[in-house]
């Protein structure tokens, strides 16, 4: 059973949601929540709250599209136990990042993160870093239409974005299929 896999050239039309959460960010009204009040357990102890995740919850018109497509996807590489629970858009601001933790719960079983940046550089940060079955650290830097997919107690995290970039993701959660 596949427990990490990076899919390259995920999503039919990454740009659509690039250019979608670009119009977010020139709307009057506010479209995002922050993590501020997330699980403190995803902050770093004796470490400030790192600067703020911009968290954008999917619609229900754009979320049905998105869910069709990735559980599609899923179906493709092979995993036909898992569905598309929920998801959301974030955005990581300069000095943002996310502790270790795990994507897992009684409702969760996995997660995809997309990274929808067209232009990415190792040096903006923002990777996410996860630890294979042997306890070895991996790390992948965000490139554009590039899933990382994670499936049980996968530990991982993000190192801080660098800089004044924004660190484009669409974040998956996965449930068990109900058969």
């Amino acid at each position: 059973m596949i427990r990490t896999e990076v899919i390259k050239n995920f999503l039919d039309d990454p740009d659509k949601w690039n250019n979608y959460i670009g119009g977010l960010l020139t709307q009057d009204t506010n479209n995002f929540a922050i993590n501020l009040f997330w699980d403190q357990s995803l902050h770093e102890k004796g470490v400030s709250v790192p600067n703020p995740i911009l968290i954008h919850r999917v619609p229900d018109s754009v979320r049905q599209e998105l869910t069709h497509e990735i559980n599609l996807k899923l179906i493709e590489r092979g995993i036909d136990d898992l569905e598309v629970e929920n998801m959301i858009f974030h955005l990581m601001t300069n000095g943002s990042w996310i502790n270790w933790h795990r994507d897992i719960s009684k409702e969760r079983e996995g997660a995809i993160t997309v990274y929808l940046n067209t232009e990415w550089d190792i040096d903006n940060g923002g990777d996410f870093i996860y630890k294979t079955d042997f306890d070895q650290m991996q790390r992948l830097t965000p490139s554009f239409n590039t899933a990382m997919f994670i499936r049980g107690e996968v530990d991982h995290r993000t190192t801080p974005v660098i800089g004044h970039h924004l660190r484009k993701t669409l974040q998956v959660w996965l449930k068990k299929l109900d058969k």
